[in-house]
This record gives C-alpha cells, structure tokens and sequence, in this order.
C-alpha cells in the first residue's frame, strides 16, 4: 500500500498576484503596486516608497495560525538595486508588533529571484500578519514578491516549535540567538 497523501488548504488570498494585489498590504509602511516583473505567470506586487525595515507585502493571518499544525510556506523574492545582495526574511508579527518571529530568510542578489521554502509551527497563534522584510540595514530597498502561498496540512498536530531566527550579517552585536551559548553578553551590573 501506498502512504496517505494528506490534503492542504491554501491560507494566503491571491498569492501569485495574476488578478492584481487585493488581499495584500502593507501596514507597516510603503506603497504596493502590481508589478509585471513576475517569477511565474504575469503579475506579482511591488514594495516602494518603504519607511523602515518591516515595511513589505502583508497577508493577513488573523485567527489562521493555530500551535498545535505545522504550515508550508513558499514565498520569491526579486531585489533589485545595491548592494550586490541583500538579506530578506518571511516574518510573522502581531498587529501592535508585540510579538514577531521570522519564519524564513535568505540572501537576494540584486536581479535575481529568491525563493524562500520552509515548514513551521508557529509558537503563538496571535500572528496577524505574514510579511515580507529586509533586517536592518543602512538602506531600505524595494522589491518585488511572487507565487506566495502557505498551506496547512490536515493530517496528526504536531508538537509546537519557535522558528529560529535568522543571523544577521554585519550585526554589531553578538549573536542574539544564543543557539552556541552566550559568547560576548555579560551582565556588568549584576
């Protein structure tokens, strides 16, 4: 016999963005605009005019994340402009921005399509929003996004894990992460 192959539920509305841009924002800053410098097809959406470092497309995400299920995540990324590359992380944040965890990132070299792929569970299931990002840095680019989608698997629930954030490179502090322990923190006040 042949294992089961286990139904899924696409969360995120118009991912490939060949109808235009509805269902997506950016409540966090910047301008969306279909775009027609897409991955697949004929549409994807543009950031632009970005005011910080979490300004990107949005999806909503509210009340779909539960802790207990394990999601798919598939997202492409173009950015172009300088540097040569620049770092890009897939974020899940709260409306208030209380509590956020990036999912996914990577490293986009400018001209070329970036695919982000990773499975989750998410730690809480408060998460309003699923956004693209660039960590901080000393320029705030734009970019284009393509063929996003995140899917739920309707099979046994798993056990519930915190997304590892990414290292940031070029970071001035150490390691914040603390995966290899607490090299370079101290307390010096007790």
């Amino acid at each position: 016999t042949s294992p089961a192959t286990a139904a899924t539920t696409e969360l995120l509305s118009n991912g490939t963005f060949e109808g235009g841009i509805a269902g997506w924002s950016a409540p966090f800053g910047g301008t969306l605009a279909a775009s027609s410098d897409a991955r697949t097809g004929t549409g994807a959406i543009q950031i632009s005019g970005r005011t910080g470092f979490q300004s990107g497309p949005a999806a909503t995400v509210t009340g779909q994340l539960k802790t207990d299920r394990s999601y798919d995540l598939s997202l492409s990324i173009k950015y172009t402009g300088t540097p040569a590359t620049h770092n890009v992380n897939v974020t899940l944040c709260t409306a208030s921005r209380s509590a956020c965890a990036p999912v996914v990132g990577g490293t986009a070299t400018s001209g070329e399509w970036l695919t982000l792929t990773k499975t989750f569970t998410p730690a809480v299931d408060t998460y309003d929003y699923l956004f693209v990002e660039t960590p901080w840095d000393t320029t705030v680019a734009s970019f284009v996004v393509d063929d996003a989608s995140l899917t739920v698997q309707s099979t046994t629930p798993t056990t519930p894990t915190v997304p590892e954030v990414p290292v940031v490179p070029g970071n001035l502090l150490p390691d914040g992460r603390f995966v290899d322990g607490f090299t370079g923190w101290q307390a010096p006040r007790g």
